[in-house]
This record gives structure tokens, C-alpha cells and sequence, in this order.
């Protein structure tokens, strides 16, 4: 199980995310809101990466 991003660079809208630590810990069941453009896409793409151990820009890659 994914606990948190630490780092994110140059990754969509993240050109340089880390995580503070008053950001609590992902769980078992995580809800993720956000106004347009804020990143919500991203951060699934991120998680898409993880799983197929490769980088995903795109759906299309699928």
C-alpha cells in the first residue's frame, strides 16, 4: 500500500511537490477533491506509474 508521495518533479502540475509533514498519511480508502486543474488526474496518473512500473502521461498509453 501506497503511505504517502514523498516527491513529485516535473510531473504535471507538480514541478516540485514534497510532502509536509502535517499531510496526514494515505489509508485504506482515500478521497481526493480538488477544483479543476488542481491535480486530482495527476495524482491517479502517479499511481498508474506505480503500478505499471513505467511513466504514465496519457490514458491512450493503456
Amino acid at each position: 500500500m501506497i503511505a504517502k508521495i514523498s516527491k513529485l518533479k516535473n510531473f504535471g502540475i507538480f514541478h516540485d511537490f514534497s510532502w509536509k509533514a502535517e499531510l496526514p498519511e494515505f489509508q485504506r480508502f482515500n478521497l481526493i477533491y480538488g477544483w479543476n486543474r488542481s491535480g486530482k488526474t495527476t495524482v491517479s496518473r502517479v499511481f498508474a506509474s506505480c503500478e505499471r512500473k513505467c511513466v504514465v502521461i496519457n490514458e491512450k498509453q493503456w
